[in-house]
């Protein structure tokens, strides 16, 4: 009787274990630069892991073993132990910690003759596990690498496409992109920029809620006025094959590109300009959907531009590493892009605007002083403004767009007005057959 109660009590013990393994995990996705889960309301621009926290919440019958190491590769870079949610799933044979995987880049050496150049390797290849929402152009991962961790999922990296690098005639679009920006100068380039809807939602979504001033959750310099910069792109060949202007929004985290599916598009398609949208009709709705029921702002695009060493964050980013990588934007004095991977796309400052401005509020910390708030989550209002209330109107959302044009009109006339271009990014064609079955792109 002893012994069975004591049995019991382990297991109890062991599932209350388990469930706090999930907890951990989901607290640990949940949390990212700029962003605050606050019950899965609110997030930032540059967000990926609520969408890591769906793929990691998916039914076990969903749920597909390699998804995070391929949205969060860190985790299993440094060794991060998966938990097992799907207990039915059997590794294959292959998988196997004593299988080296043959490096088909170098001379292989053999015993019985001397090597041969690119001769095939002596050891057979492994089957390969290819998940059913696995891009069709990017390899299948093969057996885990020492270095990757226990259960994580050893990559493969696509054979760069040599067209991007050549010019494209595609068309040569001219448009303006906004960024909600802090008094510090940089340029644009591994940054994540939005049309004037885009960046309006941006602030009304991540910053002017919080109370210790227009900071992110995860950043303390605080957001003060709206740049607007006129860009003229031109897509790569290989995405014009695609019917396509404008390539996946690519996210950056500090001036280092962090997805999606670790940013292989550039081998592929070359330093494409990327733009998405929250209309869940619209194929270039990807890879932020998860907030397409909380923009409300009409029309609202975001896009990326892809800067030079994207892989890199500011500061970490070598004179090697800029030279062999100089991602999109053309030499200085270029007047129109020519579609090679290396020119696509060309920019100038044009105007800005402050956020104090906008709200029609005076100078912002005599504002705070004197008692005001810019707006509330709770309430859905300011206090002392009343340029921020009523988030999830698009009525109200579309006045915000209309008197945010309206000051950029009268404070620059000579600047043309010019219409946001069609996004027409395709998240089928582009990564083709990535996802399909109950999980959808």
């Amino acid at each position: 009787m002893a012994r069975g109660f004591e049995l019991i009590c382990l297991a109890v013990v062991l599932q209350a274990l388990a469930a706090n393994e999930e907890d951990v995990l989901l607290a640990g996705l949940g949390s990212d630069d700029e962003c605050e889960a606050r019950g899965g309301a609110d997030c930032a621009l540059q967000a990926l892991q609520l969408q890591a926290r769906a793929e990691a919440a998916l039914s076990q019958s969903q749920w597909q073993p390699p998804m995070l190491c391929m949205m969060r590769p860190w985790l299993c870079q440094q060794g991060y132990q998966q938990p097992n949610y799907a207990p039915q799933y059997q590794q294959p044979q292959y998988y196997q910690p004593q299988y080296q995987q043959p490096n088909y880049y170098q001379q292989p050496h053999y015993q019985d003759q001397p090597p041969t150049p690119w001769a095939p390797p002596m050891q057979p290849q492994p089957p390969q596990h290819r998940p059913s929402w696995w891009p069709s152009w990017w390899p299948a991962p093969y057996a885990p690498s020492q270095s990757s961790g226990s259960g994580s999922v050893a990559m493969s990296t696509p054979p760069p496409n040599p067209e991007r690098l050549k010019p494209s005639d595609a068309e040569v679009l001219t448009f303006y992109m906004y960024r909600a920006q802090s008094d510090e100068n940089y340029p644009p380039m591994n940054q994540n920029m939005g049309n004037l809807a885009g960046m309006l939602w941006y602030l009304h979504n991540e910053i002017v809620w919080h109370q210790g001033g227009r900071r992110g959750t995860f950043f303390t310099v605080p957001k003060t006025r709206l740049q607007r910069f006129k860009v003229s792109m031109r897509a790569t060949k290989p995405l014009k094959a695609k019917n396509m202007h404008f390539g996946v929004v690519n996210t950056y985290d500090s001036g280092q590109c962090t997805g999606p599916f670790g940013c292989k598009n550039f081998d592929m398609y070359g330093n494409t300009v990327g733009c998405e949208s929250w209309d869940p009709k619209m194929p270039n709705n990807f890879p932020h959907q998860q907030w397409d029921a909380t923009n409300h702002y009409p029309g609202a695009l975001w896009y990326s531009l892809p800067g030079p060493c994207p892989m890199k964050k500011a500061g970490q980013k070598s004179a090697e590493c800029t030279k062999a990588k100089p991602g999109g934007a053309c030499p200085a004095g270029t007047k129109s892009p020519t579609g090679e991977s290396s020119c696509t796309y060309v920019y100038e400052a044009a105007g800005e605007i402050t956020i104090d401005e906008l709200e029609g509020i005076g100078k912002y910390s005599t504002f705070i002083a004197q008692g005001g708030v810019e707006y509330d989550q709770q309430t859905d209002r300011g206090k002392g403004t009343s340029f921020w209330d009523n988030k999830n109107s698009t009525a109200a959302c579309q006045t915000r767009i209309d008197k945010a044009n309206e000051i950029f009109r009268s404070r620059f006339p000579n600047y043309p007005d010019l219409p946001d271009p069609t996004c027409d990014f395709n998240k089928y064609t582009f990564y083709q057959n990535l996802l399909s079955g109950k999980q959808k792109v």
